[in-house]
């Protein structure tokens, strides 16, 4: 996932499923979908036991992801596109929302556009909402706000923070001058915000993005995009690291200022003048960071980080979920080649066992289906775990 964003986002997923408006008088987007179908491996040296074992290691998003958007499998697409996203924005999550729909192939230009098959990254379910420039602290209150408020129309949420917010002239969240106290306490407000909403809503994983960057660099940024860095990797988060894809050109060198500050790498900005400090994402910067919100969909959507590192063979088990969305129950299907015991467990986000579909029993090979009854559980994310001698594999349910 990559590509130039003035923002930091921070996304969970929710519980209930609403359909935006987005794209007047075209189909339905889809609501059923395959999802994934791969091996997991146990993560015995999760740094953050709190959250659910498929997560505990975390996922950093940087540079290196947005060549990796080919790769995503089509059952991977199918999934993501089914999740729907509430995104709270302002003018760069608009430069986000344009090469999203360029990717969705229903963009007459740029002329890059046309490569794209219409709908297949569908992604009218993610519906990016305008909100204003309150400021570091106010933006935050304001997405818990609309989290509470909407928690039951959406599956995923997600705010940004824009470049703005870490300019160093500003009061806040630095200091102006620069104040060591103030970045800790703007740090601090907005990590006890979101765990607090974790704590609240503990069926609900987030996603966290750092800082965007500017072209000639800020301290304020720098600072407070290691914290978030840092705090990402110690507790087992999601980062989708932006500021790491914006200062990394094509080549994979790291653009910084002559302080060593991180700075946006120019060609990826709308703003080319000479001395530009801003950067709005150009089509450029807007395909690369459609791209990597795509890769960051996927693999969250997939309930593993390391889904998409290693796809089953063709010869080892099969497990599939139909339908997933569902109401109250679903059927598993898995293929086995040969014979082996079985078991098949529901799992909250928290890596609690929800409910026990099959308790070590005995299967011969073929093809094979379980009723899953969701009957008495509340609806949200649960990711069904199934194991054998030899395999050990998560696929995500939503439960509406």
């Amino acid at each position: 996932m990559k590509h130039l964003s003035q923002c930091l986002l921070l996304v969970f997923f929710s519980t209930s499923l609403l359909a935006n408006n987005h794209g007047h008088g075209i189909p339905p987007a889809p609501r059923v979908t395959q999802g994934f179908q791969y091996t997991i491996v146990d993560r015995a040296h999760a740094l953050n036991p709190v959250r659910p074992e498929i997560f505990q290691d975390g996922l950093v998003v940087d540079h290196e992801a947005v060549a990796r958007f080919d790769e995503i499998p089509e059952s991977a697409i199918k999934t993501a596109a089914a999740l729907r996203l509430m995104f709270r924005h302002a003018s760069v999550g608009s430069t986000i929302d344009d090469g999203l729909d360029c990717l969705q192939g229903t963009r007459a230009h740029p002329s890059e556009c046309a490569q794209y098959p219409a709908y297949k990254y569908d992604r009218r379910n993610w519906d990016f909402q305008q909100r204003g420039n309150s400021g570091w602290y106010g933006k935050v209150d304001g997405f818990v706000a609309e989290t509470e408020r909407q928690l039951a129309s959406f599956d995923v949420f997600s705010f940004k923070y824009c470049y703005l917010d870490g300019l160093d002239e500003l009061k806040q969240p630095c200091g102006n001058p620069y104040d060591p106290a103030q970045v800790d306490k703007a740090w601090s407000y907005l990590r006890d915000k979101m765990e607090h909403l974790e704590a609240a809503h503990p069926d609900k994983p987030f996603i966290w993005w750092t800082i965007p960057l500017t072209q000639s660099g800020q301290v304020c940024a720098d600072t407070l995009n290691a914290r978030i860095r840092g705090y990402a990797r110690e507790r087992g988060k999601i980062l989708f690291d932006i500021a790491d894809i914006e200062c990394h050109d094509p080549n994979g060198v790291r653009q910084t200022n002559s302080n060593g500050v991180e700075v946006a790498y120019p060609p990826y900005c709308g703003e080319q003048k000479p001395g530009a400090r801003a950067c709005h994402p150009n089509w450029t910067g807007k395909i690369l960071l459609a791209k990597a919100f795509w890769w960051m969909m996927s693999r969250v959507a997939g309930g593993s980080v390391s889904a998409m590192e290693r796809p089953l063979p063709a010869e080892d088990a099969v497990v599939q979920a139909f339908p997933n969305p569902f109401r109250d129950a679903t059927t598993i299907t898995f293929t086995l080649r040969r014979s082996t015991p079985v078991n098949l467990a529901i799992h909250d986000v928290l890596g609690r066992v929800a409910r026990t579909v099959i308790d070590n029993a005995a299967y011969r090979p073929g093809d094979h289906r379980v009723r899953f009854d969701a009957t008495g559980l509340v609806p949200g994310v649960y990711f069904c775990r199934f194991r054998t001698r030899e395999h050990n594999i998560v696929r995500m349910l939503v439960l509406r």
